[in-house]
Formats: structure tokens, C-alpha cells, sequence
């Protein structure tokens, strides 16, 4: 009977501790999940800002190269018409 009683004790005992590490595990991982997820957020707004920056700039070029056919295009309209 001691012998069983003493089995089931350690069976008990086996089952708190994986119990207590699967907790631990499980915490862990979550804190981890969530590091991941912040650090990607900030990436992803990197990213955004260095894309938006660029199409700022393009949209900046492709502005002044039909500014500057302006003159060019009335210039040439003008001749037309003369």
C-alpha cells in the first residue's frame, strides 16, 4: 500500500512539475510572439516611411519635368499658330 501511495506521490509530483514547465513554456512564447509582432510593426513602419518618401520624390521629379516642357509647349504652340 506505502508502495502505491508513494507512486502515486511521485506521479502527482511529475504531473505538477510538466504542468508548471508547459506554463513557463507557454508564457514565454507568448512574450516572445509578442516582441516578434512590436518589432514587425516597427519595421513595417520603416518601410512605409522610406516607400512614401520615395514616391514623394519621384511624384517631386515627374512634377518639374512637365513643369519644364510648359514653356516649350506654348513656344511651340505660338510657332504654330504664327
Amino acid at each position: 500500500m506505502a508502495n502505491q501511495d508513494s507512486a502515486e506521490k511521485l506521479s502527482t509530483e511529475i504531473l505538477a512539475d510538466a504542468r508548471r514547465r508547459a506554463e513557463e513554456i507557454s508564457l514565454r512564447a507568448k512574450q516572445d510572439s509578442e516582441e516578434l509582432l512590436n518589432n514587425a510593426a516597427t519595421e513595417s513602419d520603416q518601410v512605409k516611411q522610406k516607400i512614401l518618401e520615395q514616391a514623394r520624390a519621384e511624384a517631386e521629379r515627374r512634377s518639374e519635368l512637365i513643369l519644364a516642357t510648359v514653356p516649350v509647349e506654348t513656344g511651340r504652340l505660338l510657332a504654330a499658330r504664327i
